[in-house]
């Protein structure tokens, strides 16, 4: 599914056609924590300001200068499809085909100068009549009909600046090719074809001050939002939060940006940073305003760079406050302050009343998640000590209650289907209704492992009821039921508008941690002889379609671990990890791959070298396990990987830029373990999801090679429900033994049934 993982921050928007669309605790956190945080995020400025003004305008003061680069203004976004997940070409051909894109903005606020610029390609090898049409929010905007054999696809498409409440514009595609001269003439042509590219981008900006509640701050991160981080060893409470909030972000489509305060003694790239002229004579701007690499040297050069830090890439999307944070702020603004000070007096009372301000935003002291009221844009502000209630409450299904600028959370779960046989297909994110098949149509639902089903179950199967209604042609729609883009069923379907239902069962080597559950309706268009002219008819999947719910599979392998771990897992890192912020990206990483849910998981920092004894299901990463023996070594470079009989099936020396993860049981706990090969550790693929096998070798690019040491080929996990299995997990030898004592037996009954007739015949 195109841009599975943008798409599944709409509510589990449905798409039709062929649409791509907590241990729980709580403290009280301290109002100067909040309140430097909120000094902090004010310093944030405007991007379309910051470059209006020059940075060598003799005219403006230095009071002007901080009241300008504190101000408020307008945030400007540009969002490539490429950034949406959606990283390889959309091809479109045949004789109608669409596709609809979502494009995230604001929820429920206006826009200005949006725009659509697609790019793209065509190629017309067969002629007829061919055209493209664009629609935005269902209204076309760009129709273009295509009479060259190629050519490229380059066109601005005007949005309208209305808010959208759903946090989405809506982008259609429609491609029409008609190569028959004829009316019954066959339409199969496959040298017609548009390319849409992933560079295709949407650009628009909007009024920062609009945004005033936490579920809209929310809609309006961008893709790669940054979570900012006190500078130096990071508290474990700290680590905490930001690894959960990071989840949090992935599961809606969006890649953690981690980022610490900036400290003395730590090199900045200051190419580029336009500092105004006013302040060029202040001592902590001198150093920044000559670019290049500059060596910070003092607190308050620290200060001058949070003042300029929409340019100088400082900017936060979401802090985790605490003790260190605020320290660390605090000694950077006052130092630079008191260097101001000694130029203009005015310019000391823009800062001061800068920071009064800021402290008078913060009048409760105890909550857990504060929208802050940043000059460029609003920064989301989450206490240290309660990161897994955040997580809670900032998922899918308590996120559209954050309607007001601040809450104090305390419980924020699902709800509890631990005893449910069975679940609706709504839960999964897909939304019942109906839509129009012309040649095909689609309709889909994703879901995560983790955040939908509990007490270690997997999906056993579903029972989809579907109606359509009768078509103009003779031949019987055909529906089609995928799963990760596995066929599963098939069925013609009756169309006489009253349901039927598809019943389909889910192998265990089609699950992953984030599934997708598609069905596909076709039918022909044009019927016998062309006696009917091709129209559209209606289908819809009704809302008592179901999945049906059963225990995950006992094989030690990445389907048998992650329902575990989505139940109620334990993170385990090392201490060592707190030292590096910069861990935190592959921990995010690892923790959403394997499915671990951030809202109701616990987390473990062992010593290094020590081991952890956790009491459920876990995910170690670079951290021994008490009571593991995996069937994977790393020492340095080298991995060795043991096969049956401990005999080694690899061994290799040298390696670097790797991970291996491997699926392990101790005792009754299920687990996933994590090691780096190499000295330097890999930036994990932040999209990669762990699947079948028992252990992957990871890189930036994902998973390179994913295997199963438990079975030759690969057939035992997948078929442990089935009940003719046996014959392939007891071995081949013996099934081929059983299958032949089967037919002696059914001949001897053959033999003793003959025996048995012609004895009756005697006696008659």
């Amino acid at each position: 599914m195109i841009g599975h993982r943008a798409l599944q921050a709409s509510k589990g928007r449905s798409v039709t056609r062929s649409r791509v669309v907590m241990s729980v605790h709580y403290n009280r956190f301290k109002s100067a924590a909040l309140g430097c945080v909120a000094l902090a995020a004010l310093v944030v400025s405007s991007f379309d300001m910051a470059r209006a003004q020059s940075a060598t305008d003799p005219g403006e003061t230095a009071a002007a200068a901080i009241e300008r680069l504190t101000a408020r203004g307008r945030g400007a976004r540009t969002v490539a499809l490429s950034e949406l997940g959606i990283r390889r070409s959309i091809v479109l051909n045949g004789m109608d085909a669409r596709r609809d894109l979502f494009l995230p903005v604001p929820a429920g606020v206006p826009i200005r100068d949006a725009r659509v610029d697609l790019e793209g390609r065509y190629l017309r090898g067969e002629g007829g009549r061919t055209t493209y049409v664009a629609a935005v929010d269902s209204v076309p905007v760009l129709s273009r009909a295509v009479t060259e054999d190629q050519g490229a696809v380059s066109a601005t498409l005007p949005v309208t600046g209305e808010p959208r409440p759903s946090g989405f514009v809506n982008l259609n595609i429609a491609w029409s090719s008609v190569v028959g001269r004829d009316l019954c003439d066959d339409e199969r042509s496959i040298g017609n074809v548009l390319e849409i590219d992933p560079a295709t981008r949407f650009t628009y900006s909007y009024d920062t001050a609009a945004i005033r509640d936490i579920a809209t701050a929310w809609s309006a991160l961008p893709t790669k939002p940054v979570i900012l981080v006190p500078n130096g060893t990071l508290p474990q409470e700290v680590y905490d939060a930001a690894w959960r909030i990071g989840v949090v972000l992935a599961r809606g489509g969006k890649t953690a940006q981690i980022r610490t305060l900036p400290r003395i003694g730590d090199e900045v790239d200051t190419t580029g940073l336009a500092v105004p002229a006013a302040l060029q004579t202040v001592g902590p701007f001198q150093s920044l305003a000559r670019g290049g690499r500059v060596r910070i040297a003092s607190d308050a050069e620290v200060g001058a760079l949070l003042l300029l830090q929409r340019q100088a890439g400082l900017e936060a999307d979401i802090v985790i406050g605490s003790d260190s944070y605020r320290a660390q702020t605090e000694a950077a603004l006052q130092a630079l302050e008191g260097q101001i000070a000694g130029l203009s007096t005015d310019a000391a009372a823009n800062i001061a009343k800068w920071r009064a301000e800021s402290r008078t935003a913060v009048v409760e002291v105890n909550d857990t998640i504060r929208l802050l009221p940043g000059a460029g844009h609003p920064v989301i502000a989450i206490t240290a000590q309660g990161g897994g209630n955040a997580a809670g409450f900032l998922s899918e299904l308590w996120r559209p209650l954050g309607l007001v600028p601040a809450v104090r959370v305390a419980a924020a779960n699902g709800p509890d289907f631990a005893n449910a046989p069975s679940l609706p297909l709504s839960l999964l994110g897909g939304r019942a209704g109906s839509f129009d098949v012309l040649a095909r149509g689609e309709w889909s639902a994703t879901f995560d492992l983790s955040s939908t089903f509990t007490g270690g179950r997997i999906p056993e199967g579903f029972q989809l009821d579907v109606s359509a209604a009768p078509g103009a042609g003779t031949s019987p729609a055909i529906a089609s039921v995928f799963f990760n883009d596995f066929l599963l069923g098939a069925r013609s379907l009756t169309a006489d508008g009253r349901p039927e239902r598809i019943a389909v069962s889910v192998p265990n080597y089609a699950l992953l941690a984030r599934n997708t559950l598609r069905v596909v309706v076709q039918r022909q268009p044009v019927s016998d002889r062309c006696r009917e002219v091709p129209q559209a008819f209606p289908v819809a999947v009704l809302p008592s379609s179901r999945v049906m719910l059963a225990q995950a599979p006992s094989a030690v392998s990445f389907i048998g671990v992650m329902p575990r771990l989505s139940d109620k897992a334990t993170l385990v890192i090392p201490r060592a990890y707190l030292a590096d912020p910069a861990t935190l990206g592959r921990v995010i990483s690892l923790a959403y791959a394997a499915g671990v849910p951030p809202e109701r998981s616990d987390f473990t920092v062992v010593a290094d070298g020590a081991e952890a004894r956790p009491e459920n299901a876990f995910l170690a990463v670079d951290a021994r396990v008490a009571g593991v023996e995996g069937k994977v070594h790393v020492e340095g470079g080298r991995l060795v990987l043991n096969g049956s009989g401990n005999r080694p099936m690899l061994d290799v020396s040298g390696l670097s830029r790797l991970g291996v993860a491997e699926a392990v049981k101790s005792g009754d706990r299920y687990g996933v373990v994590y090691r780096t090969i190499g000295q330097e550790a890999p930036v994990l693929n932040p999209n990669f999801l762990l699947g079948r096998g028992d252990v992957a070798a990871l890189s930036a690019d994902g998973t390179l090679v994913a295997i199963d040491t438990q079975s030759s080929d690969g057939v035992a996990a997948a078929t442990e429900r089935d009940p003719f299995s046996i014959f392939t997990q007891v071995g081949r030898s013996f099934g081929a033994i059983v299958i032949g004592a089967g037919i002696i037996v059914f001949l001897l009954f053959v033999l003793l049934a003959t025996l048995a007739r012609r004895a009756a015949s005697r006696r008659q």
